[in-house]
């Protein structure tokens, strides 16, 4: 049997990208599609915590994330074949506001 490693694992061993925010930010964004809203916030932390740049962004986007928990969290709407449902809304919308 082939075992899988996650990239981020190859990444953070091999010590690449830990100085830039997108690697913590793009990671915590995947976690949250998946439903892992605990994991996403310690991707969060973990980048702030190494002062990961652009910083700023990084914590603006870790606060978009802790203001959409509460959304986050609630029972997921199914999705359909064009990712309509509320997890899909919530990114949309967290992202959205970041571009403004």
């Amino acid at each position: 049997m082939v075992s899988y490693i996650k990239p981020v694992v190859i990444l953070e061993v091999k010590r690449i990208f830990q100085k830039y925010s997108l690697l913590y930010e793009a990671y915590a964004l995947f976690l949250v599609a998946k439903g892992n809203l605990v994991e996403a916030n310690e991707v969060y932390e973990l980048g702030i915590s190494r002062k990961a740049e652009p910083l700023d962004r990084l914590k603006k986007m870790h606060v978009l994330f802790q203001e959409q928990m509460p959304e986050l969290a609630q029972k997921p709407v199914p999705e359909t074949k064009h990712g309509a449902g509320l997890r899909s809304k919530c990114l949309r919308k967290w992202i959205k506001e970041e571009e403004t």
